[in-house]
């Protein structure tokens, strides 16, 4: 009896380990993908910039062939601007591609941790 009662509190040990083991996992999956969402959300933005760089730049095109010389410095400052939106808008995108790098990794390896922990587990309760 002492040893049945023994080896029923051993496996509602082991039960309660692999519970809280894939809490810890579901956890480690949730905060991956708010930093997946948050890195997409920077991206868009980073493509508005682009975008309203490309605008930008249209505008003074116009403006150059409407005011002609006067207009030619102004063009030139704004080119500079659209210019450095359009180098930010690389380095962010650039960015967020290599912390999307980093996230997969970093979630292939909660993944690989978690199946080598849940086949231990299996082990474990098999034996």
């Amino acid at each position: 009896q002492l040893r049945d009662r023994m080896a029923l509190a051993e496996e509602a040990r082991e039960r309660e380990e692999a519970r809280r083991k894939a809490e810890e996992e579901a956890a480690a999956r949730m905060s991956a993908r708010k930093a997946l969402l948050a890195a997409e959300r920077e991206a868009a933005e980073a493509r508005a910039k682009a975008d309203a760089a490309a605008r930008a730049r249209h505008g003074a095109a116009v403006a150059v062939q409407k005011l002609g010389r006067r207009a030619l410095a102004a063009a030139a400052a704004v080119r500079r601007r659209v210019r450095k939106a359009e180098e930010e808008a690389k380095t962010q995108r650039e960015t967020e591609a290599a912390a999307a790098c980093v996230l997969q990794v970093a979630v292939r390896r909660v993944a690989e941790r978690a199946k080598a922990r849940a086949e231990v587990a299996s082990r474990v309760a098999a034996a």
